[in-house]
């Protein structure tokens, strides 16, 4: 018999190593040949007049394992042939996992400690490396125990796979074993909008300018709390806007502390603080008879009173647009318009008057009219003294 290539019945190999084919030819009087002595996972077969043995070993191999095979002719009338050779087969540095089953491939949020991960090592391993670990997490070879461990530090923004290997060392044929840690990232928050948005002072029916802001990591979404009415909050891809206009009524400045806090992530949200300040506006009441403010009379005529009140954090008013002889006076926050019109007129007349609050952060302005109409004239036009004739 013949050996196809010199050496290959001699082989030193790792389990799940595949064998280099081993070939045997047959002559004379042999019609076959068998092979005895095989480990595990090798086999043969017959083509023609050769012998093929091939096949990787499946273990397991606790320990450095030689298998002695002969081959041996069949099928002749005379003496039979045999050949022998070795296959050898060492260990694979092997590797059991030995913490809770699932540790090998977590899921955690990032910031957050690993539950340890711990292999034995088997076989001839003396030691390992490991690979593939997010920052944050090392590991430690202590006794033949592997433990993997620590607190991720990466700064994630989507859902990140660490496929990390562990390699056995100190054997003859070392061993990979593979697992996971899967990072979600805690939810983001950032204010896009101009800086100092988030801090506005502004008076009741004044426009907010509008607050954005923009969520990301995990978050899929976002809320606000604490917002004055008439103010309201909309989400649109990745960004919260705040906007509208404080409908009062606002009697004194009002802080309205605001929270945006992100929604739908599986891990840490994120929040927001802000304010919105509302001054009240300088209000005035009509505190005379209905209509008092819409005056209509004749000329040297004295106006009814007209009188308001002041409200909210007015102080003070300034009255224009009277007529002569008209005018106002304030008094413990009661303005007054009085007087007798002495304007001299020829056709009916409106005067448009408008008071203005001051002394506030929100001024305000209110409106009224007093319509004179002109007495009745009668002149003589013709020669002096015609209207005293004798």
């Amino acid at each position: 018999a013949i050996v196809s290539i010199p050496g290959t019945d001699e082989q030193i190999l790792c389990e799940t190593e595949p064998l280099v084919d081993i070939v045997y030819e047959f002559s004379g009087g042999a019609t076959s040949a068998t092979v005895a002595g095989l480990p595990a996972g090798v086999t043969f077969v017959i083509a023609g007049n050769e012998l093929t043995i091939s096949g990787t070993p499946t273990g397991p191999i606790p320990t450095q394992t030689t298998f002695n095979y002969t081959v041996t002719t069949q099928g002749g009338n005379c003496s039979v042939a045999s050949l022998d050779g070795t296959i050898t087969v060492n260990p694979e540095g092997g590797l059991v996992l030995t913490s809770p089953a699932g540790t090998d491939a977590q899921v955690l949020c990032e910031n957050t400690p690993i539950d340890d991960i711990i292999y034995q090592l088997e076989g001839d391993a003396t030691n390992a490396t490991v690979t593939g670990l997010p920052a944050g997490v090392s590991f430690s070879v202590l006794s033949g125990i592997v433990t993997i461990s620590g607190t991720p530090t990466d700064d994630i923004t989507s859902t990140t796979v660490y496929d990390y290997t562990i390699t056995t060392t100190g054997s003859p044929c070392s061993g990979d074993t593979t697992g996971t840690i899967t990072l979600d990232p805690d939810d983001d928050l950032a204010i896009v909008s101009i800086p100092g948005t988030d801090e506005q002072i502004l008076c009741e029916t004044e426009p907010l300018v509008d607050i954005v802001y923009e969520f990301s990591g995990g978050a899929s979404s976002a809320t606000v709390t604490g917002l004055p009415a008439g103010v309201t909050f909309v989400v649109a891809g990745n960004e919260l806007t705040i906007s509208g206009t404080p409908s009062g009524p606002i009697l004194t400045q009002t802080i309205f502390n605001y929270t945006v806090t992100t929604q739908g992530g599986n891990c840490l949200t994120a929040s927001l603080d802000g304010t919105i300040t509302v001054n009240p506006q300088g209000g005035l009441v009509l505190t005379s008879p209905t209509g008092s403010d819409a005056q209509v009379l004749c000329e040297n005529n004295p106006i009814l009173d007209i009188t308001y009140q002041l409200e909210g954090d007015a102080i003070n008013a300034t009255v224009t647009g009277l007529p002569a002889g008209v005018s106002f006076s304030l008094v413990a926050g009661i303005i007054t318009i009085s007087g007798t019109p002495t304007d001299n007129i020829t056709t009916t007349t409106v005067y448009d008057y408008t008071i203005t609050t001051t002394g506030e952060s929100c001024s305000s302005t209110t409106t009224g009219t007093i319509t004179l109409n002109p007495d009745d004239d009668l002149d003589l036009i013709s020669t002096a003294g015609t209207d005293a004739q004798i």
